[in-house]
């Protein structure tokens, strides 16, 4: 504290004096003061070099080197720092180099720097980019008699096939197999327009349905063959389905006059009648008929039995004939 007095005011008493006026006491400096009867400038160079007129203090030039004819600088020891290093490399000789060579071309690299391995930049790009590939399998599919001669990309245990027969065997599951023979442009748009203006009440089944029910693509959506064919003849069916009276829409019918609209409920009573559903009494997966359930039932809450023995009784789990009396299975037979 008293210090710091002695610095502001250059007396360690004064706790407090009013901010000097005028300018600095220091001729030539019109600057205002600010301690000491001198400007902030000539104050924080008395603070540093003990003198307020003193621009910087006076620099200490270092001795020569002791080394006869050597004018350098001393770092240490008396000597500069060339000297030093000599005088350290003369008491300590190093081992010679050993001989090195460029790991690409060859050449001399012994006055080259510890770590270096390569000569030049064409070493280095080379090093780089040089890959050594493996050799290469040829495709072991003969196809025409003759073997691929295409190299083999893609091994499965002994075969080792090219990318052309291992797309086809994913795509068609043999790598024989060639592209599928397709359809000319607009067939199918054509086969659902005949469709829908049918004057027949024979089943009309698209080309290529044996296999089920066939998806189509028509005024930019996906839909099935028989929604297609309803909004051909009407219009979009929209939430309500498109049930079949021929009961065929699995083998693919798209016939308008066996088309109709119905609800979801509509369409599980259809597929009861078809026989496809296990609620059906000609369906060979059918283990209950509706007889068979209303019977469950009726005994059930009569109490004339329990579970366990209504499913003895008629072959089936218990679980079974829970669903049945609950109603979560056969719910539609009411009761």
């Amino acid at each position: 504290m008293h210090y710091a007095r002695w610095q502001r005011h250059g007396d360690t008493a004064t706790t407090h004096r009013p901010r000097a006026e005028g300018s600095c006491s220091i001729e030539g400096c019109d600057n205002p003061q600010k301690a000491r009867g001198w400007c902030d400038t000539h104050w924080k160079r008395w603070r540093k070099h003990g003198d307020p007129v003193l621009r910087t203090a006076a620099r200490v030039v270092p001795a020569e080197c002791s080394n006869d004819g050597c004018e350098r600088v001393v770092k240490a020891a008396g000597l500069c720092g060339a000297c030093y290093a000599r005088r350290r490399r003369a008491a300590n000789p190093a081992a010679p180099p050993q001989k090195r060579s460029c790991d690409i071309c060859g050449t001399d690299m012994t006055n080259r720097r510890k770590d270096a391995r390569l000569c030049s930049r064409e070493c280095r790009n080379a090093a780089r980019y040089r890959i050594e590939k493996p050799a290469t399998r040829q495709c072991t599919v003969i196809e025409d008699g003759t073997r691929c001669p295409s190299p083999a990309t893609h091994r499965l245990k002994t075969d080792a096939w090219c990318k052309k027969h291992h797309t086809r065997y994913e795509r068609h599951g043999d790598p024989l197999a060639v592209l599928a023979e397709q359809r000319p442009n607009g067939e199918v748009q054509e086969h659902l327009h005949e469709a829908a203006n049918a004057r027949t009440d024979d089943c009309i089944l698209l080309p290529g349905s044996a296999s089920g029910r066939l998806s189509v693509t028509y005024q930019g959506k996906p839909m099935t063959a028989a929604r297609a064919v309803w909004t051909i003849a009407h219009a979009a069916p929209g939430s309500r389905h498109v049930l079949h009276t021929c009961h065929r829409g699995d083998d693919g019918c798209i016939n308008i006059r066996h088309l109709y609209l119905g609800d979801h409920e509509r369409n599980m009573l259809d597929m009861v009648e078809a026989g496809r559903s296990a609620r059906g009494e000609n369906s060979a997966r059918s283990v209950l008929t509706e007889a068979n359930v209303r019977e469950i039932r009726r005994r059930y809450r009569a109490g004339e039995a329990t579970q366990q023995a209504l499913s003895a009784e008629f072959g089936v789990h218990p679980s079974s004939i829970s669903n049945v009396v609950t109603g979560r299975n056969w719910g539609w037979l009411g009761g």
